[in-house]
């Protein structure tokens, strides 16, 4: 895209359209927060990753001269309804018989292409209050121009933690409406004192033994490969086959991903892989890494040779592991298979959605539909066992 800037006294207001139009430090100063997931080179590597049909851009606004305020953009036409419940998905999907356009719009989104779980719009946490709201207008003014601009009747803020919607939502002077998004789910790690699973009820301390158990019988071999860019074909392939098993699809990554990511965060990643005993690559996870996080972003399986579930739980297993190696805090596990997720020791964090439109018919929507379409996902109990739950640093680590 081309740059597009508006100026006034105090502010200057500007679309870019590549990452490397803005300074590094003032990225991570003002959104990165110390998360890979949230930094310029990932953004850099997912930029360069081309996604499909994604249409990638950057706002920036400067106050008297300083950067202070951030979001990171794009437009991508999405089925609005993969947060519904099953139901309403299913009514849906039958009325598509006739109508195979419908609910399927193009919509501006602010957040990232890729499940980061992350909200991707801030403002400099140095300016006072008033200042961030001042900031806020001029953000909320550039994002409604430039959704219309691009033919978008809905603006989405993508993923706003349920710990900050507050905040968010006074900042922004309420002018986007909240609904809940799917949850994001951790598994809290306390590597010194409460290894894992010791944190898990005994039969769930078994299903990690046990699967553990399975896959060196079959003679899986399993590595962190800190280099891995030669195996993007491959990983690719395998990807695809659990994306399109996928109940809820949204980002479609492209074979360049894993190289880019493996580029720009060398250091910052690594691929958990498993290879059967004829040496073929059967499954592959991408994971990034921060001071005290693991991140497990996508995953890819051969579903030729992994028809049970001991592979994609040593997945998780395997994942946990490496993280208490490397002396980190939690594995965060993203928003999908919370049943698995649950067992593994994971629990269960809620993120919103902020929601605007520039349309009449679009508000309407807003306030009386979309509540039927965006719902708060029931979620499977935890399986902490009573002396995890008694231990003060396990229930801080839990609360993050």
């Amino acid at each position: 895209m081309q740059e597009a800037t508006h100026t006034t006294a105090t502010h200057t207001v500007r679309w870019h359209g590549s990452i490397d139009d803005i300074p590094r430090s003032d990225w991570d100063r003002i959104i990165g927060n110390g998360l890979t997931v949230k930094s310029w080179v990932f953004t850099k590597a997912v930029q360069r990753s081309a996604l499909d049909a994604v249409e990638i851009r950057y706002l920036t606004v400067h106050r008297d001269g300083r950067l202070s305020g951030l979001a990171a953009c794009f437009v991508f036409k999405v089925d609005i309804v993969i947060l519904a419940p099953g139901v309403v998905r299913r009514a849906v999907a039958a009325m598509r018989k006739v109508f195979p356009s419908l609910l399927f719009l193009k919509l501006f989104f602010v957040g990232s292409p890729i499940a980061t779980c992350e909200n991707h719009m801030a403002i400099d946490p140095a300016l006072a209050p008033e200042a961030a709201r001042d900031v806020a207008d001029h953000m909320f003014s550039a994002l409604c121009e430039e959704a219309r601009r691009a033919g978008c009747y809905f603006t989405i803020v993508k993923e706003i933690p349920d710990t900050s919607s507050e905040s968010f939502a006074a900042t922004f002077r309420h002018r986007f409406r909240l609904f809940p998004s799917l949850p994001t789910s951790r598994i809290p790690l306390l590597p010194g004192s409460l290894p894992f699973p010791s944190t898990l009820r005994r039969n769930y301390r078994k299903r990690f033994k046990s699967a553990l158990t399975e896959s060196n019988r079959a003679g899986h071999r399993w590595e962190v490969l800190e280099h891995y860019g030669h195996l993007s074909a491959e990983f690719h392939a395998m990807y695809l086959a659990v994306y399109d098993r996928s109940i809820s699809k949204f980002e479609k990554l492209t074979p360049e991903f894993l190289a880019r990511v493996n580029e720009e965060l060398a250091g910052n990643s690594a691929l958990l892989t498993c290879r059967d005993t004829e040496g073929r690559l059967i499954a592959a996870a991408v994971m990034v890494f921060d001071e005290e996080r693991l991140v497990p972003l996508y995953l890819g399986l051969d579903y030729s040779q992994t028809q049970n579930t001991a592979v994609y739980y040593n997945v998780i297993f395997r994942a946990v592991l490496e993280a208490e190696r490397r002396g980190m805090r939690c594995v965060v596990l993203g928003q999908s298979a919370y049943d698995a997720k649950a067992k593994s020791g994971a629990i269960f964090e809620p993120l919103q959605l902020g929601l605007h439109s520039n349309h009449r018919w679009g508000r309407w929507l807003i306030r009386w539909v979309f509540g039927s379409l965006f719902r708060e996902t029931p979620l499977p109990l935890t399986v902490h066992n009573e002396a995890a739950l008694a231990d003060p640093c396990f229930t801080a680590a839990c609360q993050g």
